[in-house]
C-alpha cells in the first residue's frame, strides 16, 4: 500500500504544477476515492495469498490451457518463514517421517473456524476487539513423537497481543500445556517447530500420553484486526547429533582437538579466516589439509575477522568472498558455502548479502540447541566458556539426547590460560571428548556438513536404499552414490561445448565437474570475464524407458545460474523433452516442472511451479514417476506435477548441467559471487516390478 500512496502523491503534484491549487482540490477528491478501491484491491489480493497449500496434496493432472504455454495455476505454496525463538525453529522442507494430524481436508471439525468453504484446505480465524480462539478433539496424537510443526499464516502481527498454542487433556481443559507462539511469530508465512519442552502446564495436571486436543488461541488490540490460517499440523522424530566447532583457525584446534578427536574417530568443524593462516598461533594450510583430509569441515570465516555490520555492503562482500575464494582456490570446498560473521555480528543488510554468497549461517548463541530441521541461515551454539565445567557441558550433551536436537559445542583456543574466557582447559575438553565418546550410541558426532547434508537429523545415519520404495512395486535398477575419488565413466559423460542455445554465457568443461566427499559437484565459474560450468548425461551409457528416477540434490543460487535435470531422446529427436526439474537461481523458491512433446507443426510445453520455499538450502529429493500414459514429478515425495497425455515411449538419457545466463535466467551480474555449486548426493532409477 506504501507504494500506492507514493504514485499517487507524485499523480497530486504533477496536476497541482499544472493546474494551481483549484485543481488540487479536485485531485484531492479523485485520490481519496482510488485510495479506498486500491485499499479494497489488496485486501482482496492478501485474502487470496494468505491461504496455504495443503502440504503433500497430490495435485490432480493439470490440462494445458488453450494456448499450450502453460497449465491452469494451483494456489502455491507459502514459504515458510519459521520460528526461532522458545526452543523453536524453522521447517525449510518437508519433513521425512512426519505424521499428519490435520492437513483440513474437514476444517469443519474445528470448533470456532472461519474457513469461506469446507474445502479450503486451511483454517482461518479471526480477531477484532478481544480474543478467539480454534478447538479440536483428537486421540492420544502425542504418545510417541519427539517433535510438533505448525505451519501457519498470520495477517495483523502487530495488532495481536498473545498467540497461544494448547495440548489438552480434558474437553473441559481444566489439565492442559501452553506454548507462547507470539516471541516467535512474523507477519506472513510461519512454520513453528515445537519440542515437548516447549510446553508449560498452563494449568492442573496434564499428562502427555492423555493428550485429547489442540486449541490455537490469540488476542487483539482494541479496534485492530488480527488473523491466523493454518495449513497443516503435525508431528515428527528425529535423531540427536553433536557438532563440536573451532572458531578463527587458532593452532589448538589442530595440535591438541585434532589428535584427540581422532583418536575417538570423531570429525569436527573449523572456521577459518583466510587472513590468518599461516601466522603464529593459527593452523597453516598443511595443518589445515591434514585436518580436512581427514573429514574435518573448513568453514568460511571472511577474510580479516571484522564487524560486518560496521562495513559498506561492498565491502561485507568481499570479506565473504574472499574467504571463500581462499577456500576454494586450494580444494577445501566440502563445507565453503556454509558461513560464520565474526563476533557472530550481523543485522538485515549482512544477512540479506550473507544470503547470497553462503547457504548457512551461524548467529544465535547459548539460547538453546537446534532442532532437527532449522532455519539454515540462525544456527544456534553454545559457546564453551573457561569458566563452564564438563559437567554441565554433559547436561548439554544429554539433553540433546533426549529431546533429539543438534548440539553444537563452540571453543575457541584449548590451553589453561587463566587470562582468556575463550581459552578451554585441555583436561576439560578431554573429558568432554570421552563423555561423548561414552554416549554414542545415544548421540553422533558429526561435521556441519554432514547435519545439513541430511536435511533433516533423522537422514543423517540413512544407508543406501537398494530397494527403496519396493513395497509399492518400484525395484532398484541402477544407482551412483559418488562415492568414489572421480565420475563412473561406464555411467556418465562429462560434455564439453561452447554456447550453443539461448544466448547461454557459459562453456562447458571437464574441469567443472569432480566428485568429492559422497557427491557429483558441477561448478559455475568466471575466469577473465568467461564463464564456465558443467554438464554431465548417460547418453549411449545409462538409457531410461519407464520407471523411477530419484536425484537428490543442492541446488544453487545467484542470478543468471540456471540448473536442470532432464531427459531427452537416445535417437537424436530434440522433443519429448522430460525436464525433471528446472530452476533459476535469483528465484530460490521456486522449482519448474516441465514437459515439451512434439506436435505436427513444432512443439508444445506444459509447466507447473512450485513455489514455497527455498531449495537452495538443503539436499531435496526430486523424482520423476514415468509410465505408459503418465508421469508424475515429486518433491521430498510430495506429487506436484501430472501429465497423462503425449506420454513418450521411447529410450532417453539423462543430462544434469548448470547454465550460466540467457533469456531465461538473464545476466549473472556480480563476478565475486561465483564459483557456485550444484551437489548430486545419488541418482537412482527404479523399475516397476509388479
Amino acid at each position: 500500500m506504501a507504494g500506492d500512496f507514493i504514485y499517487i502523491k507524485k499523480i497530486m503534484k504533477g496536476i497541482r504544477e499544472m493546474s494551481g491549487k483549484r485543481g488540487a482540490v479536485i485531485v484531492v477528491a479523485f485520490c481519496a476515492i482510488l485510495t479506498a478501491l486500491l485499499f479494497l484491491l489488496n485486501f482482496q489480493v492478501f485474502r487470496i495469498l494468505s491461504g496455504f497449500e495443503e502440504a503433500g496434496k497430490s495435485p490432480e493432472a493439470a490440462a494445458p490451457v488453450a494456448d499450450g504455454s502453460g497449465v491452469r495455476p494451483r494456489a502455491p505454496e507459502s514459504e515458510p518463514s519459521g520460528a526461532r525463538d522458545n526452543g523453536t525453529g524453522e521447517i525449510s522442507g518437508k519433513i521425512t517421517g512426519r505424521t499428519k494430524i490435520d492437513d483440513f481436508v474437514a476444517p469443519s471439525l474445528w470448533i470456532g473456524a472461519q474457513n469461506e468453504s469446507k474445502d479450503a484446505g486451511c483454517l482461518t480465524v479471526s480477531s477484532k476487539n478481544g480474543d478467539a480462539r480454534v478447538f479440536r478433539k483428537f486421540d492420544g496424537f502425542l504418545n510417541l513423537q519427539k517433535y510438533i510443526y505448525v505451519e501457519m499464516n498470520i495477517s495483523g502481527r502487530k495488532s495481536i497481543k498473545w498467540l497461544s498454542m494448547y495440548l489438552v487433556e480434558d474437553i473441559n481443559e481444566a489439565n492442559y500445556f501452553e506454548c507462547d507462539l507470539l516471541p516467535a511469530a512474523r507477519e506472513g508465512a510461519n512454520v513453528f517447530s515445537l519440542n515437548k519442552k516447549d510446553f508449560n502446564v498452563g494449568s492442573g495436571l496434564p499428562a502427555w500420553n492423555g493428550i485429547s486436543a489442540i486449541k490455537f488461541a490469540f488476542g487483539t488490540k482494541d479496534n485492530e484486526f488480527s488473523a491466523i490460517t493454518i495449513s497443516e499440523i503435525g508431528t515428527y522424530d528425529a535423531s540427536p547429533l553433536c557438532s563440536i566447532w573451532f572458531d578463527d583457525g587458532w593452532k589448538t584446534a589442530y595440535s591438541v582437538a585434532y589428535p584427540a578427536m581422532k583418536e575417538k574417530g570423531f570429525k569436527g568443524t573449523l572456521s577459518v579466516v583466510s587472513s590468518q593462516v599461516g601466522y603464529p598461533a593459527f593452523c597453516g594450510e598443511s595443518e589445515l589439509r591434514q585436518m580436512y583430509d581427514y573429514g574435518w569441515d573448513l568453514v568460511n570465516h571472511t577474510e580479516g575477522h571484522k564487524d560486518l555490520t560496521a562495513l559498506s555492503a561492498y565491502e561485507v562482500e568481499r570479506q565473504i568472498s574472499a574467504c571463500r575464494e581462499y577456500l576454494d582456490s586450494r580444494g577445501f570446498t566440502r563445507a565453503s558455502d556454509n558461513f560464520v560473521p565474526p563476533m557472530c555480528a550481523t543485522n538485515e543488510k549482512v544477512d540479506e548479502i550473507i544470503r547470497e554468497y553462503a547457504a548457512t549461517s551461524r548467529v544465535y548463541g547459548n539460547d538453546d540447541n537446534n532442532l532437527p530441521v532449522m532455519d539454515p541461515y540462525h544456527l544456534r551454539y553454545r559457546e564453551v566458556f573457561s569458566y563452564i565445567e564438563p559437567e554441565t557441558v554433559e547436561r548439554w550433551i544429554d539433553d540433546a539426547a533426549q529431546y533429539h536436537q543438534w548440539l553444537i559445542l563452540l571453543f575457541h583456543t584449548l590451553g589453561d590460560s587463566a587470562e582468556s574466557t575463550t581459552s578451554y582447559p585441555t583436561g576439560n575438553f578431554n573429558a568432554i571428548i570421552d563423555y561423548l565418546y561414552g554416549q554414542r550410541e545415544k548421540i553422533r558426532v558429526v561435521t556441519v556438513s554432514e547435519a545439513l547434508k541430511a536435511g533433516s537429523v533423522q537422514e543423517a545415519q540413512t544407508s543406501p536404499a537398494v530397494n527403496a520404495g519396493a513395497g509399492s512395486g518400484w525395484v532398484l535398477e541402477w544407482e551412483d552414490g559418488f562415492n568414489g575419488g572421480a565420475i563412473d565413466a561406464g555411467s556418465w559423460n562429462i560434455v564439453s561445448a561452447a554456447p550453443y542455445k539461448n544466448n547461454e554465457l557459459q562453456t562447458y568443461r571437464a574441469s567443472n565437474v569432480s566428485v568429492s566427499d559422497g557427491c557429483l559437484r558441477i561448478i559455475s565459474s568466471v575466469e577473465k570475464k568467461k564463464y564456465y560450468s558443467g554438464q554431465v548425461s548417460t547418453e549411449n551409457k545409462k538409457l531410461f524407458k519407464y520407471g523411477k528416477i530419484e536425484i537428490r540434490a543442492k541446488l544453487p543460487s545467484g542470478k543468471g545460474i540456471f540448473p536442470a535435470f532432464w531427459l531427452v531422446p537416445q535417437s537424436g529427436r530434440r522433443y519429448p523433452e522430460i525436464d525433471i526439474v528446472e530452476y533459476l537461481g535469483k528465484e530460490p523458491g521456486s522449482i519448474w516442472n516441465v514437459f515439451h512433446y512434439p506436435t505436427p507443426g513444432g512443439h508444445e510445453t506444459c509447466f507447473y511451479q512450485v513455489k514455497g520455499k527455498r531449495f537452495d538450502t538443503r539436499f531435496h529429493v526430486y523424482t520423476i514417476e514415468w509410465l505408459p500414459g503418465s508421469l508424475k514429478w515429486f518433491i521430498d515425495g510430495a506429487e506436484t506435477f501430472s501429465v497423462k497425455n503425449h506420454v513418450p515411449d521411447e529410450k532417453m538419457f539423462l543430462i544434469i548441467n548448470t547454465a550460466v545466463g540467457g533469456d531465461w535466467p538473464g545476466d549473472p551480474g556480480n563476478s565475486k559471487k561465483f564459483p557456485r555449486r550444484m551437489l548430486i548426493d545419488y541418482v537412482r532409477y527404479y523399475k516397476n516390478g509388479v
